[in-house]
């Protein structure tokens, strides 16, 4: 299992920026132009940025996903949603990988993200539970990675639980980011432990139930 936050506290070299020209954005910013005059302006207001995406004219002006102009990006609905509280996973899994992002991190394909702030929600799917599920109905890949495509990350059926319990795994949620933050080669194992305890008995399980799926 691995729950993790991501941080801005990352060393120099794995920092990445990204440059956000939204669809639409240059007409909304100065005007219903041309583009000759546009690009003028945009050099008038961003001249370093500007300097930098000229270098991939050629193969932005090729793009049939465009805004209105080669610098702009396609129209989407959800440009906001990257900057609230989310759980995001990889396509491709050895073993739960469901984080927990609150730093307006942007991703993009083949990872994927779910808007919330339920930290309970992310104790679900990193569960030794949801990991045996994912298993009997994603398509395994070479080297033992399943395929966490979002028609199979639909399927995951959630139990319903009380607040009770939900503050408990956001406990132990919140512990091990703590943990991780102080250390990320922190051995969380117990605290893992404890999530499973808890969600176990959200499922019904029998004791013979729970010895198949940790033996999995």
């Amino acid at each position: 299992m691995l729950i993790c936050l991501h941080k801005t506290t990352w060393p120099t070299a794995f920092v990445k920026k990204i440059i956000v020209f939204e669809s639409k954005s240059t007409v909304g910013q100065f005007g219903n132009l041309d583009e000759a005059t546009a690009i003028k302006k945009i050099q008038e207001v961003y001249p370093e940025i500007f300097q930098h995406l000229e270098d991939y004219k050629e193969k932005a002006v090729k793009r049939y996903d465009k805004g209105d102009f080669w610098w702009e990006l396609r129209n989407c609905a959800y440009y906001d949603l990257f900057e609230k509280p989310k759980i995001i996973f990889p396509n491709l899994q050895n073993s739960n990988k469901f984080a927990y992002d609150e730093t307006a991190v942007y991703l993009n394909a083949p990872a994927v993200f779910l808007p919330s702030n339920d930290k309970w929600l992310l104790a679900i799917l990193n569960s030794r539970v949801v990991w045996y599920f994912l298993k009997s109905i994603c398509v395994i890949r070479s080297g033992g990675y399943i395929e966490v495509k979002p028609q199979y990350f639909e399927q995951i059926p959630l139990p319903t639980i009380g607040n009770e319990t939900k503050a408990a795994l956001t406990a132990w949620v919140e512990k091990i980011m703590n943990e991780k933050r102080i250390n990320p080669l922190s051995n969380i194992t117990e605290f893992e432990n404890q999530i499973n305890l808890l969600v176990y008995p959200l499922y019904d399980l029998t004791a013979e139930e729970i010895k198949i799926i940790e033996n999995v």
